[in-house]
Formats: structure tokens, sequence, C-alpha cells
């Protein structure tokens, strides 16, 4: 059966460009999407624009939500026709679950669950209410003119299209705020039911709007008081004037209590709660003198006849596979908006990839807002979890004899107990977690999940000969060794990181080993250099820590900045890292030596800065260089060549794999000063030099690195694997 999905929109662009972003999820095969905007000043007609060729458009003069809707009625060319709100997003058996409610024929509408912003919590689910307009907990009979009545939430809920202009489609009269309860009363009073159905849920984001700000408080009572009003005057009829009059006053004292609540605990200021009062008597005056009209406004067949469109099936993802639908868990430590290390950024480029092709992608990291969260970003679920305290029984039972601390075994469940969650709801096909950190550790531990495990670079390459090593390190380290021995899948981005950890562990990726060199997005769009000085700006970006060899960048420093007063060093990353076993930075053990501090002006120093800070530095930049003793790959080098930027690694991991030496920039010898002293000369002194590499790494990276052809050769690998499983 076809199904018209209808979004209602007022001056929410952003919200309705996520809104219509997430219905190519559904997994439903034939829909239509109808868009009725109405007197919208932001730009929200550009975002339809964008959606044009997908969708149906219309338009509605008034702020009046339920004109809006029954434009988007007329519109419709479905048997069934969908509902959610500008600031939602359904999750893709939305559509699936919802129609599968309509079980009998007196069944006109379907409602379900909807989450509040966290994602986690419900705003909503089995709804019923009263001819008071209230929700309540009392038991629904269901019969014409019953008091109580199950009903639907407006934001998740969908209806049979020949009943629902039976029966009137909306009543006009409610430009906001209970027009779907009024309606649900209406089909119950004409024989039908509106029925709520687990599991078809919807996030419901709250954006502002007319008459709510930011702080979620309410300004404006006037059209939620006069709609109550004129709802609780429709059904006098039912318990009679003295109790409608009696729960019009009652109405007053609540909004006025809510009013007096939200300046009491400072949430208003008191001009802001003056007038929500005044809002409130007007809405009373409103609602009495619209009931006494003595009529509703339902659709009209002009209104039918006028908007009548042809259907136009929207092109969902699930159309357009070729290999059955996948879901795919990414475990990561840190996510945008809290970007620091390169695997992030590899599971961030990663996950939009795959999820762009119509798989269902769900990242779980580490919430930085000391709050659990779900929210859907550019196709991706990203679940933003805390940390949470297991009892010993639960996270000890580990099959090696090392034993990490309570505080890692707990962030590790952490992220195994949320992805038992998605998998409750729907089955995992993969998992893939970073070797760094083995957060992924308990997953692989339940046979249920195929597991890969992504290789980078190791805590064995960091303190292979660091001693002596902290318990807790030793302890981490036989947790990386199992998780490797353990592991029946692996993803590699070079054949360097799979060499070097076969000389850690003893061959351990022989023969469960494939290799995808990582890729990445474009991150250089629309950014452009802001200097506009004579200097030759050399950038440094990463974690100023040993393993990125910045005591080598550091030592070379005086020579050349003595010989070249025309350059600038800039460092970007975390620079609070003590060198290892002692109590001092390498800047701060840098000055310390007097000499030193003279070149404090030809050095800057930034820490960690945001993604737009860092790609401007990446922008502004002449030369980019990264020394470091070990990079499984080197994410940092393709940034830098996307912006046309010359770069020196070292001969070393997967530098090698990623940097063609004399062509898109230098390859120092490792640990070794000289060379790099003279890889940063040549091109300190030669611009044209910068400029032609510069140029010949922009190739390559579109050539070979770019996001789209990581995630091709990624998903041909699980594909692989899980045909192997099937065998």
């Amino acid at each position: 059966m076809k199904v018209s999905v209808v979004i209602n929109t007022y001056n929410r662009a952003e919200y309705l460009d996520r809104a219509l972003q997430s219905l190519y999820y559904q997994e439903y095969p034939d829909f239509e999407v109808i868009v009725v905007n109405g007197p919208s000043t932001d730009n929200t007609e550009e975002i339809m624009q964008k959606y044009a060729q997908d969708i149906k458009i219309g338009h509605c003069s008034e702020a009046n939500l339920a004109i809006s809707r029954n434009i988007g009625i007329a519109m419709a060319s479905g048997d069934y026709v969908a509902f959610m709100d500008d600031d939602a997003v359904p999750e893709p058996e939305w559509l699936n679950v919802l129609l599968s409610g309509f079980t009998s024929d007196d069944i006109a509408a379907v409602g379900s669950d909807v989450y509040n912003p966290t994602g986690v919590e419900f705003q909503c689910r089995k709804l019923t209410s009263n001819r008071w307009g209230k929700d309540t907990q009392e038991k629904a009979v269901n019969i014409p003119h019953t008091f109580v009545f199950d009903s639907v939430i407006g934001t998740n809920v969908i209806f049979r299209r020949k009943e629902l202009i039976k029966v009137g489609a909306f009543n006009e009269q409610y430009d906001y705020y209970l027009d779907e309860t009024e309606l649900c009363a209406r089909i119950v009073d004409a024989g039908y039911q509106a029925k709520y159905i687990p599991n078809a849920f919807i996030h419901h984001k709250f954006a502002p709007s007319f008459y709510r700000d930011s702080r979620k408080v309410v300004l404006d009572w006037t059209k939620i008081v006069k709609n109550t009003i004129y709802f609780i005057k429709s059904y006098e009829d039912i318990c009679g004037k003295e109790e409608a009059d009696k729960q019009i006053e009652l109405v007053k004292e609540q909004r006025y209590q809510d009013s007096r609540l939200a300046y009491e605990g400072k949430s208003i200021s008191k001009e802001e709660y003056e007038n929500c009062l005044k809002t409130i008597d007007n809405g009373i005056r409103q609602g009495l003198k619209d009931f006494s009209r003595g009529y509703h406004l339902l659709i009209t067949e002009e209104t039918l006849n006028k908007y009548k469109s042809e259907y136009k099936k929207f092109p969902a993802f699930i159309n357009q596979l070729k290999k059955d639908k996948l879901n795919i868990v990414y475990l990561v430590n840190d996510y945008p908006p809290y970007l620091e290390g390169g695997i992030g950024r590899f599971v961030h480029a990663l996950a939009e990839g795959v999820a762009v092709t119509g798989h269902q992608v769900h990242v779980i990291t580490m919430s930085h807002n000391d709050m659990d969260t779900v929210d859907f970003e550019n196709g991706v679920w990203v679940h933003r979890i805390t940390y949470k305290e297991y009892p010993d029984h639960l996270i000890n039972n580990l099959p090696f004899n090392g034993r990490p601390n309570h505080n890692r075994l707990c962030l590790l469940y952490s992220y195994y107990e949320e992805l038992l969650k998605i998998n409750s709801k729907r089955k995992v096909n993969i998992v893939q977690s970073p070797i760094w950190d083995c957060i992924g550790y308990y997953a692989l531990l339940d046979s249920r999940f195929n597991n890969v495990i992504s290789l980078h670079t190791t805590m064995m390459s960091v303190w292979k000969n660091i001693n002596p090593r902290p318990k807790e390190i030793a302890a981490y380290l036989d947790l990386e060794e199992d998780m490797l021995q353990r592991a029946p899948h692996l993803l590699s981005n070079s054949n360097a990181i799979e060499n070097t950890i076969n000389e850690y562990y003893e061959n351990v990726c022989n023969g469960k080993t494939c290799a995808v060199p990582h890729g990445l997005p474009d991150i250089s769009k629309g950014i452009i250099s802001q200097r506009q000085d004579d200097k030759v700006e050399i950038l440094f970006l990463g974690r100023l820590e040993h393993r990125k060899g910045i005591d080598i960048l550091l030592k070379c420093i005086p020579e050349l900045c003595d010989k070249y007063p025309n350059i600038i060093f800039r460092f970007v990353g975390n620079d609070k890292i003590n060198i290892p076993n002692k109590d001092i930075t390498y800047t701060e053990e840098f000055f310390s030596v007097a000499d030193n501090k003279k070149y404090k002006n030809q050095m800057i120093f930034e820490g960690f800065v945001s993604e737009e800070r860092m790609k401007q530095a990446y922008a502004d930049c002449d030369i980019f260089v990264s020394p470091s003793r070990y990079e499984s790959f080197g994410l940092i080098f393709l940034e830098a060549m996307m912006f046309a930027k010359p770069v020196i690694g070292c001969k070393a991991g997967g530098m090698l794999e990623v940097i063609e030496d004399n062509i898109t920039g230098f390859l120092a010898q490792p640990e070794d000063v000289a060379s790099l002293k003279d890889c940063l000369e040549k091109l300190i002194t030669n611009k044209a030099l910068r400029q032609k590499m510069g140029k010949a790494g922009r190739k390559l990276y579109e050539q070979k690195f770019t996001d789209n052809i990581m995630a091709e050769n990624v998903l041909k690998v699980y594909q692989k694997l899980l045909n192997k499983n099937k065998d």
C-alpha cells in the first residue's frame, strides 16, 4: 500500500533538512514525502528546493497547523497518510511498524513511541485522553461519545486516508495544540479507533517555535489556552456545562501556576511573566469566542480539489541497495564535535561514507556532557554514552591473566551495554572497533556479533622501548594482545601496521587481515588562506608527544630559526603531555634552556583547537611536518594534502604508503635531526617546489584517499566476511 508522509514546517530550516535526510533511510519501499511550508521567513524554501526532485512541496499562507495539515492531506495520493514534525527523526523501521498496526477495518489511526530530545528517554508512549483535553491513565472505552479514549501524538501517527477524510480531517479551529487529540475524539465518535503500537520510534528534538524559545519555556500561552478552552466547550454536552466551566477555571489556575513557577525558578523575567498572564487571559477569551461560532472548520471539498496531486515515489535507499541492508556499529572514543586523534577522524569519515550508501550506521562514543544521548547526524545514529559502574562479577570474567583496573573495565563494558541495546531493536551485522583502547573487547567475547578490529597504532608501539612500565600499562598490553589473538577479522590501513603488529605479537595478523587504505572527506572546501605576510609557516598538528617525534622537531628549531628569520613554527594539538617517565612537557624542557627563549617569537602554540580552526591552520601553512617515530597510516598527511600542502614525515610505518617521497613531500629518517632539518630546508628555500609538491599531493588524495573510495572498499570487506560466515 502507498503511504504519504506529511511534514508541516514553519521557520525551522535546519531541522527540516535533517528530517528529510532521515527519510531516505526508511525501510518501507513505497511512500511519498510532502512538505507544507507555512509563512516562513528563514531559508526553508531553499531547503525544500534542495530536495525538490524527490518531494512534493505545498504552501500554507497562515501559521495554522491544522490548515497546513489539511493541505498535506489534500496533496496526499497514498492509501495512508503519516505525519511527523519538522523537528523529528524517525528510525528506519518507522513506517513498517506503524502499518503493521492496521489489523482490522475499524482502526483509522495508529500512533507509537516518541523519544524526547535525549533520544534515550520517552516523551510519549501509549496516549489516552479525555474530553477535557487532558492525558489520563484511565482505561479507554473507545465507543462513540465516551469520556476517555485512545489518542495519538501528532509527531508520530499514520491514518487511513479514506477514513481521515470521512471524519473531516483536522479541525482548522486548532491552529496549534490539541488538534490531533480532537481528531481522535471525532474518529472514536464515528465508530473507529485510534490505536497505539510499540516500537515505531521517532526522535523529537523540540525545536524553538513561535511560542517557545530555546529555553523550552512557554512564553505565549494564547494558542494553547485558546484551543484547550475550545476543546472543553466543544464536549460540554457529554459532561455538562457546569463541569466544563469548572475545568476552564482549572486551566487558568494551572497555566498561571506554570508561569509563576518559571518566574520563581528564574527561567523567565518579571516582564515575561506578566506577559504570560496576559496571554492566558487572552487565550480564554478567544477560546470562548471561537466556540460561540457553533460549528467546526473541517476539511472542504474545495481544499481537496485545489491541492490534489499525482503520487510521487520517494527514492529511499532501500530501493537502491544492491545487497541486503546492513546494520553496522562503530565504537570509538572521540567523535565530532570532539575530535583529538586520527582514529576519531577515520571512524567519522567511514561512518558517514557507509551511511550515504543506505546502510544503517550507529556510532557509540563517549559523552562530553555527562548525559546519555542519541542523535541523527548526517545519516549516522550517534550514541553518546557516559561511564557507568558495574559489579565486579559482571566485568571480571576475563579469559586472560592480566587485570586492567576496575574503571577501565567499566568503561569497556559501557560500550558493550549500548551495543546490546542497539541489537535488541535490530540485529547488528557488523561491529567494528579500534585496537587502540580495546573498547570493543566485551563485544569480541560475544559470539553473536561479527567483530572487525581495525588496526591502528597500538599501545605496544608507544611503550615498546620504554621501561619501567606502569602496572596499568602492563595490564593494558595483556588486554591488547588477547584482543588481537581473539579477533576473527582484522582491518588494516596499511601493510606497515600489519607487519609491525605481527612483529610485536608473533604473527597474530596472519590469515585474518584485509587491507583498506584510509580515506577522508574533503575538508578543504571553502577554506582559503587568510595569510597576508611573507613568512614561511611550518605547521605541526597532533599531540606533542614522544611518538609524534616532537622532540626531534624541537631540536631542529634553533638552527633553522637562526638561519631563516622569516619562518614561523605553529604547533596545534595537546601540548600538556609529559615526556615519558618525567614530570615535564617537551615544550617546557625546550624553553628551560635559556638560549631557546629567544625563539618564542617564531613559535606559536595553540593547544587543542576546534575543527574550524584546525582547517584554517592547514589552509594558512606553507609546509606540514610531523616527524613521527611511527604512524600506522597518517591521516594528518592526507588532510594537509587536501589543502595542496607539501608534507614531511618519516620513513616509518604507514607514512611510506601515504607520502610519495620527492613527489608529494619528503620522508626523513626516523629520529634523525639532520635528515629532518634537510627536508625542511629544501621546502623553506624553494616556493616553486612547495607549490609543485602541494599540487601532486592534492591529486594523489583525489585518486586514492577519498572517503567514498574507502567506504566502498570497506563494504566489500564486510560483505566478504558475511558471505564467508554463511558458508
